[in-house]
């Protein structure tokens, strides 16, 4: 993440590291987020070259990219599975409008301090223009310090005249100089409602991303999230059917 802070550890028990199995010390690619004991939401964009099973190392409780917390889990993906029912490599033809996918741990996780399943925007629920809401993960900082811990970003939702998306099926968030980057695609942006955060999209891209030089924010940037919210009968179904 380019901006943020440091988060407290443990503060978001269900953000996930999702790691390349055989790459050492740290593999982390992407981030997700527990929704129950043996699932996790992240971005198709994220899954597209680990459709494999067992290729994909999931990290739960961390907080240091190098160093252990006492509430860390490791699993490994049994199954993924892309927005709307791709598997194995048709997960190649994931759509950008529809970047979501679920990963099936191999065993179920157990419920900690440090590791806990997030509460999922439900269907008809969006998150309004002006709504502060939280960035999480672990992502490419640029400079802006704390890379080897996660961090976190204040981001406020836009209007559709502000960023070009799709309303039904994107969330598109900006604050001046603060971006999620590469390796925080995936991860979850929760926002408040009442006295609970919600999830209500995985990370997908940044508007305005010079791949090419690797810079994540300046001028007009704006990160667009998959809108989780309005997977939510989708995800309970193929929870339902593939659990």
């Amino acid at each position: 993440m380019v901006g943020g802070e440091a988060a407290v550890s443990n503060s978001w028990p269900w953000q996930v590291s999702l790691q390349l199995k055989f790459s050492e010390p740290n593999g982390h690619f992407c981030g997700g987020t527990l929704i129950n004991a043996q699932w996790v939401l992240t971005a198709s964009h994220c899954i597209v070259g680990g459709y494999i099973p067992g290729a994909i190392k999931v990290v739960l409780g961390a907080h240091g990219k190098y160093t252990k917390t006492p509430y860390e889990q490791i699993r490994s993906s049994a199954k993924v599975i892309a927005y709307p029912n791709l598997e194995g490599e048709d997960v190649r033809r994931m759509s950008f409008h529809d970047d979501i996918s679920l990963i099936k741990l191999n065993a179920p996780v157990t419920f900690n301090e440090g590791v806990q399943p997030a509460c999922l925007a439900q269907l008809g629920w969006s998150a309004e223009p002006g709504w502060h809401c939280y960035a999480t993960g672990w992502g490419e900082s640029r400079g802006s310090g704390f890379d080897n811990v996660l961090k976190q970003m204040e981001q406020i939702i836009q209007p559709r005249q502000n960023c070009s998306f799709d309303e039904q099926t994107q969330i598109c968030v900006e604050k001046p100089q603060n971006s999620p980057c590469h390796g925080d695609s995936g991860g979850p942006l929760q926002c408040k409602v009442g006295d609970k955060w919600y999830v209500f999209g995985a990370a997908s891209f940044v508007t305005t991303t010079n791949f090419m030089t690797g810079l994540c924010t300046g001028p007009g940037a704006m990160t667009v999230y998959a809108n989780a919210a309005d997977k939510a009968d989708w995800i309970k179904a193929i929870i339902k059917e593939k659990s």
